[in-house]
């Protein structure tokens, strides 16, 4: 409160704050201060203002803030929840699907199911992994070039699936 008081006297922009009370019974409200200074001669000489309860207001903005915090902590949760649980059993088919891909050169019909089965299995871990990259976006640990860039780089991974499954 005095930082902005002080601001508003030295600099001459508008005072405004908000800020914790504590009553004498030790409840907790709050309060928002909005003054201006009127200065005579480049001299602060009064300030005009009120202070407002904004208690509800606060708390309302609080209890929003918490309610996001725990919704993008379950959604973390969730995403990583889902990774595990398809990754875990896709990892041994595609590991298989190589193995058996490598080992089957004198049988064509058995190295094209491998094949089949490598390529299917493939579009499920690139989708978790996608998921996953549009969760770390969106949570703002990283960002995109611009968003041209991410639309042309989803464009391009599509027509690359359609190129492969023909």
């Amino acid at each position: 409160v005095l930082a902005s008081l002080r601001r508003a006297m030295e600099e001459g922009v508008p005072h405004e704050v908000e800020y914790r009370i504590v009553l004498p019974d030790g409840k907790v409200r709050w309060v928002e201060g909005k003054g201006r200074v009127e200065f005579v001669h480049a001299k602060p000489v009064r300030m005009a203002g009120a202070c407002m309860m904004v208690s509800r207001r606060k708390e309302a903005e609080l209890a929003r803030l918490a309610a996001a915090e725990e919704a993008s902590r379950l959604k973390d949760e969730f995403l990583a929840t889902l990774s595990h649980e398809l990754r875990t059993p896709l990892n041994p088919i595609m590991g298989y699907a190589r193995i058996v891909r490598q080992q089957a050169a004198a049988d064509d019909r058995l190295a094209h199911a491998a094949l089949a089965i490598e390529r299917n299995g493939h579009a499920p871990t690139q989708l978790v992994s996608d998921i996953l990259d549009m969760s770390v976006v969106s949570a703002g640990a990283i960002r995109p070039a611009s968003s041209a860039s991410l639309r042309g780089g989803r464009s391009a991974a599509w027509r690359r699936r359609r190129r492969r499954r023909g």
